[in-house]
Order: C-alpha cells, then structure tokens, then sequence
C-alpha cells in the first residue's frame, strides 16, 4: 500500500494512461486459431483499436502492416462451456485490456514485439521504432559468438543482457525453432573459439536437420524452458571444453618430449 502510495504520488505522469487516440500495445504470442487462422493476442496498454484499423508489428524482417479483420476478447468464465465458443466479437477495445486480433498476415508476427495502429500521420515514426526495435535485438556479426535462439523477443533481450553480464558474446539471435542453418553458424564459430561453437536454445524446438547436423559435427545445441538453467549448462559445458583443452594440450607437449 504504502508503494502504490507514492507511486501514486511521485510518479502520476509516468502511471497515467491514453485511452483515446490510435493503440499502442505489445504482441504476447501469435496463435493457430481454429477457423481463423493465424491470430495475435495483444496487449493494449494507450491508446484504443477498432476493427479495420492498420496496425504496424514486428517480423523477423523489420516492421509489416495489416488490417485488423477482427477483435475477439474471451468470454467470462462461466460462459466458456463451449470451446467453439471462447470469444466476444468486438468492434473497439480500449487501453488497458487484452485482446485476440484476426487478420491476414500475422503468420510471421514476433511475440514480443510493439504494436501500433497506424495512420498517415504516424505511420513513419511508429515502422521506424519497429525496425529499431527489432534491428537491436536481433543481432548478427561476423565476431565469434555463441548462436542464439528464443521463443520472444523479451526473452532474446533477456539472454543477451545475461550473457553480456558473464562477458558471452552473441554472434546472432533470433527467434523460432533450431535450424540446420543455426547448428551450420555455430559450427563456423567453433573453428574460431570452441567456447562460441554452440546454440542456446530457449523455449524453442529444434528442427530434425539440426538435430542431425549437430550430431554429425558435435556441435553442441544447449536447450532449457528455464533461462538461469540454460546459462547454467552452458557453463558448465564451457568449463568441459576448457579442462578438455588443457589435457589436450598435455598430450601434445608429451609427444613433443617424447619425439
């Protein structure tokens, strides 16, 4: 109480929110919608969202925009009875609520990622704070790294923050299931420092071709739903590598005596 207090107090700009003017909000996980497809469930924390606005959202390749062809928000709970009949069409929602969006081309959505209604006015601004959103997060390099793979973009900022703070660089993050591609990367780096040739896998699958390119390589793909036992492993794993390394090294100056 006594926080709710001065926040209340201190910090009622910062706590205040728009109802009015176009939404803003944030995408919390993309969803196969039976009979609609895919479908986004969202956050919309300033602002309102009506059917047939445009909004602006994330994808692996920048911003992208849609028109909205439905809002659904879920029935009460004593009306759910009936799965084929989980929502409430509605025509408006207004900030703070969570809403279920329907409309074409959301397969390629990233959960995580800001969501704007759009109009002339604001619709280079809002694309541009997408693009940078996204352009900070997913990272590439040509450095050595470890490779990267999460389930949001929330949890790609998560790691990397996590990872900066053991001093572990990330050569490239993304989101969605475990590659060939992905294994192929981390293979590269392993030539370059062993400690980097591997995939973090978080929350994600991890396609059958990685699976057997990891195996045929050995390039290791490190997976955990939890985010400290995934940097657990793959300490303890670097510090395998490391005491590999040094009987290695071992063998080699014996050999050297010994010829």
């Amino acid at each position: 109480i006594f926080i709710a207090g001065v926040s209340q107090r201190f910090l009622e700009k910062q706590l205040s929110i728009e109802v009015k003017g176009p939404c803003k909000g944030a995408v919390l996980e993309v969803k196969d919608e039976k009979g609609l497809g895919k479908t986004i469930d969202v956050i919309v924390y300033d602002g309102s969202l009506k059917k047939n606005d445009v909004i602006a959202f994330g994808t692996m390749n920048g911003a992208a925009e849609t028109k909205v062809r439905g809002l659904l928000k879920p029935k009460p709970l004593d009306e759910m009875r009936d799965p084929r009949e989980k929502f409430d069409y509605v025509d408006e929602v207004f900030a703070a609520c969570g809403v279920k969006i329907y409309a074409p081309g959301l397969e390629n959505a990233l959960a995580g990622s800001s969501l704007f209604a759009v109009n002339d006015e604001n619709r280079e601004a809002c694309l541009e704070e997408i693009k940078k959103e996204i352009a900070e997060l997913l990272v590439e390099s040509s450095g050595p790294g470890v490779v990267l793979k999460a389930d949001t973009l929330v949890s790609v900022e998560a790691l990397q923050k996590l990872l900066s703070d053991i001093e572990v660089p990330v050569r490239r993050a993304g989101i969605g299931p475990v590659s060939k591609k992905d294994v192929a990367d981390a293979g590269g780096v392993k030539t370059e420092s062993r400690y980097y040739g591997v995939v973090l896998a978080f929350n994600v699958d991890i396609s059958m071709e990685a699976k057997a390119e990891s195996a045929k390589f050995k390039v290791p793909v490190i997976e955990s739903d939890v985010v400290y036992t995934l940097l657990e492993n793959y300490q303890k794993w670097a510090k395998m590598e490391r005491e590999l390394e040094k009987g290695e090294a071992v063998i080699v100056e014996r050999r050297v005596v010994v010829a």
